[in-house]
């Protein structure tokens, strides 16, 4: 005998064929009630069957309609089925044969394998697990809010663990519809928004990613008033430093990054080579720490507009910036009227000139590239 719970309540025998529980509810809720405590020893008190079976709106004799109910119940499953003990009723089953308790074993075998890198055996479990559910748990029961939280909760963690182990499978590509559904449907799950982030960012979309970043950020301010968490503060720190995502790096041991084409070069690299030292100074426009639009990415040693070189700096009027790296040109920057700049598309330029422009597109979107000007 099966008993389903996780979605509206079936009794089923041996062959997997449902029976008969007919339209009645109550019927349905004590069944419910019983198979949700079916791996307790003791029997289940008459007053806590009552309340889950009837909740605000007990009968006129309420033992003597619990018992009439148990009566029904074991016309359908067997006499066998439900015991009578001291002080209440109990349903005879291995806890197995419950989806409840079926579900409860496969998320904790499938959490194992994950965490023992098994990822191929924890996503084939935990979408087994994930397959028990057909609809809200509990349906049936009058007042399921409360029971239903904990087995609820758990699904949300077998959901976000088995695509974990799809991304380190290298199935970014595949997760990302379900992850823009399960976003929108609650904006403020800062786990699910990083996972999206991620599948993004090894799929090869980072301006997708940040994209999503921004979305994730806006709706944290706009509903909390606050920032986003350290989890994707971080990932957008990574985004703008133009670090491959670790899913990204999982997958790439045959050179493809999940979408079944080879890595290009690293998205967001600077054709300036980058400078040991700390995050990118203070400018404006996207965000490096997680916060409020206040930092930009650029090229390490190019000056944002307004940045003063020191007054006795040598060659002020055209001083190099940045070490050159070993057969680089000097990145030079011109001062004028009390500014210093970088001389863009179009500038004339003088030789030995190299001009750094920016090619951002986008809200969020930073790219750097060098071009060395002709001499």
């Amino acid at each position: 005998m099966r008993y389903l719970i996780l979605g509206a309540t079936e009794a089923r025998d041996s062959h997997g064929q449902p029976l008969p529980l007919g339209a009645g509810a109550r019927l349905r809720a004590l069944l419910t009630a019983l198979a949700l405590r079916a791996a307790r020893a003791l029997p289940v008190p008459v007053d806590v069957l009552i309340g889950e079976v009837w909740a605000d709106d007990p009968p006129q004799d309420p033992p003597a309609a619990l018992q009439a109910l148990v009566g029904r119940l074991r016309r359908v499953v067997g006499r066998a089925a439900v015991d009578s003990g001291p002080g209440g009723y109990r349903l005879v089953t291995p806890a197995d044969e419950v989806d409840l308790f079926r579900f409860e074993r496969l998320v904790g075998e499938g959490s194992r394998a994950l965490d023992s890198g098994d990822a191929e055996t924890a996503a084939g479990t935990l979408r087994a697990a994930l397959a028990l559910w057909r609809g809200p748990a509990f349906a049936d029961l009058p007042d399921r809010e409360s029971a239903a939280a904990r087995p609820e909760a758990l699904r949300t963690t077998a959901l976000y663990r088995r695509i974990e182990a799809d991304l380190a499978l290298g199935r970014a590509v595949e997760v990302v519809p379900e992850l823009r559904e399960l976003v929108a449907g609650d904006p403020l799950h800062e786990p699910f928004q990083a996972q999206l982030i991620r599948a993004l960012s090894a799929a090869g979309r980072p301006a997708d990613a940040l994209t999503a970043y921004e979305d994730a950020r806006r709706a944290i301010a706009d509903r909390l008033g606050s920032r986003p968490g350290t989890e994707l503060a971080g990932l957008h720190a990574r985004l703008l430093r133009g670090d491959r995502p670790a899913d990204a790096r999982r997958g790439a041991a045959d050179g493809r990054n999940g979408t079944g084409t080879p890595y290009g070069p690293p998205w967001g690299a600077l054709d300036v080579p980058p400078a040991p030292g700390p995050a990118p100074g203070p400018a404006s426009g996207v965000t490096a720490d997680g916060g409020s639009p206040t930092r930009e990415l650029r090229a390490p040693g190019i000056p944002a507009v307004g940045d003063r070189p020191p007054h006795d700096a040598p060659n002020a009027g055209s001083a190099p910036v940045s070490a050159p790296a070993p057969g680089r040109t000097p990145v030079r920057c011109r001062r004028t009227a009390g500014r210093t700049t970088v001389p863009g598309p179009g500038t004339a330029r003088g030789p030995g000139t190299v001009v750094a422009r920016s090619t951002a597109t986008g809200p969020g979107s930073v790219v750097g590239r060098g071009m060395t000007g002709r001499r």
